[in-house]
């Protein structure tokens, strides 16, 4: 098939297949095959190699926590490569109760054996791109359990002084430990003494507070404890007031 002084394999004009060779031993054409090295992919089109796009990945931030029972934890999504548009839906496997939202807030449940930590497997999928990511959460069984009094009372006119006794399951109160409230702007701590799972608190309840139930987080060093709907304020009647 090859003859001497021709080309009986001229460039076929196409780049990706690589360049023309003649076998003689076998008498057929050839081609060196994909022109573009690892990690590169051939443009026919403008003869070319250009890099690869990176798969679509998604991760989730924090990918690992630890928190305690009906502690928050807000969750956010990572997105890397050449994705379309993103279509998110949050999951959540648990066997204590604890729940996430389509906005990736997620909430322990409550943790009620204190000789093991609860494993929550946090999921979040993108239908779009067909991937998903997880994350996982350890709920320890430390928690708030009960705040005395658990009604308190705000005024119209002045802030009211007010002490409270915090109870925790496990106990790791001490006099670094201090208080925070939520909603915010509704009591003010000033002072507190703890000892192992008592606690001591002086607050000042603002006046004209926000009527409902508040959340009480106590913390100490890096260890916190939370309550959810620890206490329900309520305005002091007028009359009680002139």
């Amino acid at each position: 098939m090859c003859v001497y002084g021709g080309d009986p394999c001229p460039d076929d004009r196409l780049f990706c297949n690589g360049k023309e060779s003649c076998n003689e031993k076998d008498d057929v054409c050839l081609h060196s095959g994909n022109p573009c090295e690892e990690g590169k992919e051939c443009d026919e089109e403008n003869d070319l190699c250009v890099p690869m796009p990176i798969p679509c990945e998604i991760g989730i931030n924090p990918e690992t926590a630890m928190v305690v029972s009906e502690q928050s934890l807000s969750l956010t999504i990572s997105e890397n490569g050449d994705c379309s548009d993103f279509d998110y839906e949050w999951s959540v496997v648990s066997n204590i109760g604890s729940a996430i939202n389509p906005n990736g807030n997620y909430i322990a449940g409550i943790n009620a054996d204190c000789s093991k930590e609860a494993i929550d497997v946090i999921r979040v999928d993108d239908h779009a791109n067909g991937i998903s990511a997880e994350a996982t959460v350890k709920v320890q069984c430390d928690r708030i359990v009960e705040v005395c009094p658990n009604i308190i009372f705000s005024s119209h006119w002045l802030p009211l002084p007010l002490i409270l006794l915090i109870f925790s399951e496990q106990g790791n109160f001490d006099s670094t430990s201090s208080l925070t409230f939520e909603p915010v702007g509704n009591i003010s701590f000033l002072w507190s003494m703890g000892i192992g799972d008592i606690m001591l608190a002086l607050v000042l309840v603002e006046p004209n507070a926000q009527e409902g139930s508040l959340r009480v987080t106590v913390e100490t060093g890096t260890h916190m404890v939370t309550k959810k709907e620890a206490l329900i304020l309520f305005m002091l009647p007028w009359i009680l007031e002139k």
